[in-house]
């Protein structure tokens, strides 16, 4: 006699494989949607720097030749909108490097800093700036 169809062992433990692997994949999903809120927060940030670098760059030189070597301040937060995170840029203005005349080159350094969930995170652009009409 030919035996068809499963038995109640195979069935049993085809049904507890299944229910493991779809605990497996929902499991992934909040860490993976937690990876891609990061990196917007971090693209975010980085676009957030970049716009006060082009800011200060199209600033005429004198302006930040005035300033004291190390002279930082921060800016007001930030909201992007569709999110709740605060964005907190700080600029800051230093000689350039060592044995450079700073009425002539000048870094400055934006930073862009936010909470989230695994702590304090921040992004950095600088750039040098220089006073070509001396």
């Amino acid at each position: 006699m030919k035996r068809r169809g499963l038995s109640l062992l195979e069935t049993v433990f085809a049904s507890g494989l299944l229910a493991g692997v779809v605990f497996m994949l929902f499991n992934l999903y909040p860490a993976s949607a937690l990876a891609v809120r990061r990196s917007q927060d971090h693209l975010q940030a980085d676009q957030i720097a970049q716009t006060y670098v082009a800011l200060y760059q199209a600033e005429p030189f004198h302006q930040l030749a005035q300033l004291p070597n190390h002279h930082s301040w921060t800016l007001s937060e930030v909201s992007v909108e569709g999110t709740n995170t605060k964005f907190k840029p700080s600029i800051e203005v230093l000689y350039g490097p060592d044995g450079s005349d700073p009425d002539v080159l000048r870094q400055l350094r934006v930073t862009v800093s936010w909470d989230w969930v695994r702590g304090p995170q921040s992004v950095t652009q600088e750039i040098f700036l220089v006073d070509l009409e001396n």
